[in-house]
């Protein structure tokens, strides 16, 4: 099962109401040099101070949420204008999918 398969998997509920929200994941999780890809999100998430979210997604037990603004530490204005435009949002919605999307997703590709 690829990585597209468990997001899509995953976002089966939410994605039936926000269609958007597969390409917003598509647009984090592609292959770089389109996106920064899982191990990269989880090196940044590192590298700026919130291991201590990642571990928890990547972890058992339940996940920490993660806020816009630690978003903004973990992805810079080139990836969040890449993504919405991959997903043909405004670059604050997608900060706002990501934000309330990710933990579970993370927790399922791993």
């Amino acid at each position: 099962m690829g990585i597209l398969d468990v997001i899509f998997g995953h976002l089966a509920g939410p994605s039936a109401t926000r269609p958007w929200l597969p390409r917003v994941m598509e647009g984090l999780f592609a292959a770089a040099p389109d996106g920064i890809g899982l191990h990269e999100l989880l090196a940044r998430m590192d590298k700026a101070g919130l291991a201590d979210i990642a571990q928890s997604w990547t972890g058992s037990g339940p996940n920490k949420p993660v806020t816009i603004e630690q978003l903004h530490l973990i992805l810079t204005p080139h990836d969040i204008k890449r993504i919405a435009s991959h997903a043909r949002l405004e670059p604050q919605e997608v900060l706002g999918e990501l934000a309330e999307h990710l933990p579970g997703v993370v927790d399922a590709l791993t």
